[in-house]
């Protein structure tokens, strides 16, 4: 199971929860449901779309490469929220595209689409490397690119 989050401007937050592929549809929807009650009873019926940022100050978010303490945690939820880091991503060197999409949140087609588009630089000719390897970036580089487009880092539970 995972879930994900990505923020724009114009409709706000998107969030993606995956179950795993065994869950059924009907507990999906109940998921859904539980997600409904507590916008619900965090927001009120009808407000939620009238939520300005300036209004959202007051609510938890998760701060970059680290998260709340465990402290913090559990007077906020419960201690039901799994501490959260990045994904671990090299700040240089050699980047495959199943290390891009592990570790930011854009699909493996997407990636390729932004290639094609000139929006990401083509891959690395490395000398010595055979056709069939796979294709390798510059990490340093996809990641100011990346960021350029608006995508942003994953997170992961600690265990």
């Amino acid at each position: 199971m995972g879930a994900s989050f990505t923020y724009n401007p114009s409709f706000g937050v998107k969030i993606t929860v995956g179950l795993p592929r065994h869950v059924g549809r009907d507990v999906g929807f109940e998921i859904c449901d539980a997600i409904d009650a507590l916008i619900e009873e965090r927001w009120g019926q009808g407000q939620r779309s009238s939520i300005r940022p300036s209004e959202t100050a007051s609510y938890p978010s998760i701060e970059p490469e680290t998260t709340k303490s465990p402290a913090e945690r559990t007077a906020l939820k419960g201690g039901a929220m799994p501490e959260m880091r990045f994904v671990p991503w090299p700040e240089s060197g050699p980047v495959t595209l199943n290390m891009v999409v592990k570790a930011w949140d854009i699909g493996k087609s997407t990636f390729r689409k932004r290639v094609a588009e000139g929006r990401i630089a083509m891959p690395e000719v490395i000398e010595g490397r055979s056709g069939s390897d796979e294709n390798v970036w510059a990490a340093e580089k996809i990641t100011s690119q990346l960021k350029a487009l608006g995508i942003i880092r994953r997170y992961e539970a600690i265990d």
